[in-house]
């Protein structure tokens, strides 16, 4: 049944009523039509339901069209857009941030603070002179390559006469490796560290004695002159070297400094 049926046979109904007659027609087929239209009623008045929900979604959204125009004037931000549900029903209240929340954030952002710090701290403190105070120790003859006896340059070394040490290598017609390492060891100990750079590369080029000794002070000469680059490449070197006698001592070093060291 059309809207049009549907009015014609609504004004008919009306007519008989106000006729007083009997506005149910007499009849099996005049019954099925009254079912019919009883069923078309409720059809139409459904309709007429959305009809009614979307004219009123319409309205909804033309008034937050204009809402939303005159904030844009106002330089205010724009309204969000509502649907038809959403548009006669009143906002949700906000919800309350719980306590314990907060303070879960709280201690969020003071732990990240506090790590924040320690970063910082850590990459300040980080430095090549650092290191080399940290990694430096003196070389000791008795513990390391000890000797029944000394030699005049060994002796003076074994006493920390530096000065002498540095005296009696320069008058050495031919120095030996272990001549060349002490000399470096008294050039370090007196903070001269271009000279025992100079000693240490020699001992390396020359052979196996005292190698694992001159890499390991060399890389520290190299941090104690702020030549970091060549430095950490000792340590990489020796690293990488198990049988090395400073494997385990650079192998303790923190990745980390390593890290920040190389930005230094």
């Amino acid at each position: 049944m059309t809207p049009e049926e549907f009015q014609r046979e609504l004004d008919r109904l009306d007519e008989r009523l106000g006729a007083g007659e009997n506005p149910v027609p007499e009849g099996a087929a005049q019954e099925n039509k009254v079912l019919a239209f009883a069923v078309e009623a409720i059809r139409f008045d459904a309709l007429s339901r959305r009809v009614r929900k979307a004219l009123d979604g319409a309205r909804a959204q033309m008034a937050l069209d204009g809402a939303r125009a005159h904030q844009a004037l106002d330089g205010a931000p724009a309204a969000q857009p509502l649907d038809s549900a959403s548009a006669s029903q009143p906002p949700p209240p906000q919800k309350r941030e719980a306590p314990v929340r907060r303070l879960a954030v709280i201690s969020l952002s003071v732990a990240a603070g506090i790590a924040l710090i320690l970063c910082v701290g850590k990459y300040l403190l980080t430095t090549p002179t650092g290191m080399y105070d940290k990694m430096y120790t003196s070389y000791d003859m008795g513990t390391t390559r000890g000797g029944e006896e000394l030699a005049p340059l060994e002796h003076a070394y074994q006493s920390k006469a530096w000065s002498a040490v540095d005296d009696i290598f320069r008058v050495k017609a031919f120095p030996t490796p272990e001549d060349r390492f002490l000399a470096g060891m008294a050039f370090m100990e007196q903070g001269q560290y271009a000279p025992a750079i100079n000693q240490f590369r020699t001992v390396g080029r020359l052979g196996t004695d005292y190698r694992d000794e001159s890499e390991y002070y060399l890389a520290l000469a190299y941090l104690a002159s702020h030549q970091t680059d060549s430095a950490l490449l000792l340590f990489q070197k020796i690293k990488t070297d198990p049988e090395h006698l400073f494997y385990r001592k650079v192998k303790e070093i923190n990745g980390v400094d390593l890290l920040i060291l190389r930005t230094k």
